[in-house]
């Protein structure tokens, strides 16, 4: 009894001046928040981190990646010294070989004490010289038709614009009092931050990340795009950075409006 005695009152000393044993409830905190959960070759991304011990302070702060062609390395680490760690990190990802790659980002917070807290967050790289994969078949009804005339680059899903939240609506069939209610409008516009560039010289079938980057960074950019045709290929984006291009296939434009649609493709990056 009596060396069980001396065993617990050595407990906290072990642990170092006010430690508590880890009975007690977490003692670290780790919260890490990204930037972006996919990028391409040679991206800049950043986490935003914050830590904090119930103790006296965090003593280490490092982030590990790991891949299958490089294994783990060590990307960062600090000695903060203080209770609380708050730090935006920045993070170039490597340029990949094959379409692409998950890499696992390790964030790990130490304390005086010696209580450690992790998160995990799986990044998606791709290589930039890949062709970009496409989603064909995508049908945008005529306003009138009752059908889904709306298109959300979010979900990559058509939707109905009258049931639909206005922040859902990326893409919609623009209907102008002067039209013709039997005719398919040739205008499309948004209720969102996207802009359209008409762009019918970018090579479509080749579109890789970097070559539909630079094409949208060349362009100029709007929040509508009219007289809409077969074949035309439309840029959209969200403010400077590009998210996809779309092909339109084919028009249909018949006698009413309950059929009237557009068919298109798209490639997302």
């Amino acid at each position: 009894m009596k060396k069980r005695m001396l065993l617990l009152l050595a407990l906290p000393a072990l642990l170092g001046p006010g430690c508590t044993s880890e009975d007690d409830a977490s003692e670290v905190t780790l919260f890490v928040t990204s930037s972006q959960l996919t990028a391409g070759g040679g991206e800049t991304i950043y986490f935003d981190i914050q830590a904090h011990t119930q103790h006296e302070t965090i003593v280490r702060f490092e982030i590990t990646s790991f891949d299958p062609s490089s294994g783990t390395r060590e990307l960062f680490t600090a000695k903060p010294g203080t209770q609380s760690y708050v730090y935006r990190y920045l993070y170039q990802t490597p340029n990949v070989a094959v379409d692409s790659t998950r890499i696992e980002l390790t964030f790990r917070a130490t304390d005086n004490c010696n209580f450690v807290q992790e998160q995990h967050i799986n990044l998606t790289v791709r290589n930039n010289t890949s062709l970009l994969p496409e989603k064909s078949g995508i049908t945008l009804w005529s306003p009138r038709s009752g059908k889904p005339d709306g298109f959300s680059l979010t979900t990559v899903q058509p939707l109905l614009c009258a049931t639909a939240a206005p922040e859902e609506i990326d893409i919609y069939l623009y209907e102008s009092p002067d039209d013709d209610p039997q005719t398919l409008p040739r205008e499309w516009r948004t209720q969102t931050d996207v802009r359209f560039a008409k762009a019918n010289s970018f090579d479509y079938a080749a579109a890789t990340k970097s070559s539909l980057s630079a094409y949208y960074a060349g362009s100029q950019r709007q929040n509508y795009v009219r007289n809409l045709t077969d074949r035309d290929i439309i840029l959209v984006g969200r403010g400077d950075e590009a998210w996809g291009a779309i092909l339109i296939v084919k028009i249909f434009d018949e006698e009413g409006s309950a059929d009237d649609n557009y068919l298109f493709n798209l490639k997302m990056l």
